[in-house]
């Protein structure tokens, strides 16, 4: 999952796909508002059965990432015929003049290739997305300038066909262009996310002829260095950075005659991973929280939710990386159902670190229990 952080109203909301939790500002700390991390809108497991498929919307939502800036031209047009173009050479042009309903996309769009270029008409003008997939309740795609005041952004949709963002928008589908074959890329460029997790998540694009990828890294001017070899799926996740250090990637894909080929770099700061935190009752029926330890973290800031202030509270700072527990003794009541939070912080060259709120905690009540002798 990911979160997102927003200001509402003097407080730092932490949204994710499954709660939602509240920050004051009383600590200090808790006043930065930085980075807001990537959104990855479409999940590929489970959804698209080919790795080629896979890898290139992977790879796009990592180039051209949710809600920020397309930095191509054309708008939504240009950017259709781009994304279009990294699915396929050529197209099969259709012309559909279908109204535009949720009955017509099944029908006319269900099966439709990866990277198909559709053209919408009529209410609010003219529009260009690409589509991914059309399921018979489902639509994955995406598109440019779009939402209302986001003038160039790009956004990904993984919707059921019934809520499609331009049903009533738009009254006509006018034509779909839609790439005759697949194509492989001709090397791995490579593009970075950071996700909920904290780390830095490369993906590229799937080569022909290949039989693995390795990845590579440097800072500065140093010289490349090789962390993993042997790699067969499209992404790697690199957890030995030293967060606050910022790291240039490469890909090289080594091909099955023994060639290779390298591809467009990509440039990433490492950051804090993010704890995942655990509830339980100890023996005397206090509640324990527990995380594991964060590399560059040297502190930890645990968080409750009040119920008389609507609101995640501070509740104890821990100011040692190496400590990964605490009691929470001012838990009184064995009625209530309590909740936590964790965030780690490190330091870089003078600067402090911050990785994201951890999610919700399971709700967890304290065990009525006589003490332990």
């Amino acid at each position: 999952m990911v979160v997102c952080l927003i200001m509402i109203g003097g407080s730092l909301c932490m949204t994710t796909g499954t709660a939602s939790a509240t920050v004051t500002k009383a600590d200090p700390l808790d006043s930065w508002y930085g980075d807001q991390g990537d959104y990855k809108a479409i999940d590929c497991n489970g959804v698209f059965t080919s790795s080629l498929v896979s890898s290139k919307i992977n790879y796009i939502q990592a180039k051209y990432k949710y809600d920020k800036k397309y930095p191509g031209s054309g708008l939504c047009y240009g950017y259709a015929v781009k994304i279009n173009s990294m699915f396929g050479n050529s197209n099969k042009k259709t012309t559909l003049d279908k109204k535009l309903t949720a009955a017509n996309i099944k029908t006319y769009l269900k099966g439709c290739k990866p990277g198909t270029h559709l053209r919408l008409t009529g209410g609010y003008g003219t529009h260009s997305i690409v589509l991914f997939k059309v399921t018979d309740k489902m639509i994955y795609w995406a598109d440019n300038n779009s939402m209302p005041g986001g003038a160039n952004l790009v956004h990904y949709y993984a919707q059921p066909i019934s809520g499609f963002y331009h049903l009533g928008t738009f009254k006509k589908m006018s034509y779909m262009e839609e790439p005759k074959a697949l194509k492989y890329a001709s090397k791995p460029d490579v593009a970075s996310m950071r996700l909920q997790d904290g780390y830095t998540h490369l993906y590229w694009m799937k080569t022909v002829n290949t039989e693995s990828y390795s990845v590579y890294r440097k800072t500065g001017n140093g010289l490349f260095a090789r962390i993993k070899s042997g790699v067969t799926a499209k992404t790697f996740v690199d957890k030995t950075a030293v967060p606050g250090k910022t790291y240039t990637y490469k890909i090289k894909a080594i091909k099955k005659d023994g060639s290779t080929v390298s591809g467009a770099r990509c440039t990433a700061k490492a950051h804090l991973g993010t704890p995942v935190v655990k509830v339980k009752n100890n023996k005397d029926g206090k509640i324990v929280i527990s995380w594991k330890k964060i590399k560059g973290a040297n502190k930890y800031k645990i968080y409750t939710y009040s119920k008389t202030k609507y609101d995640y509270v501070l509740l104890k700072t821990i100011n040692s990386g190496s400590t990964t527990s605490f009691i929470d003794n001012t838990a009184k009541d064995y009625t209530t159902k309590h909740q936590y939070i964790v965030r780690a912080l490190g330091t870089y060259d003078g600067k402090t670190l911050y990785s994201y709120y951890s999610l919700d905690s399971d709700y967890i009540t304290q065990d009525n229990v006589e003490p332990a002798e």
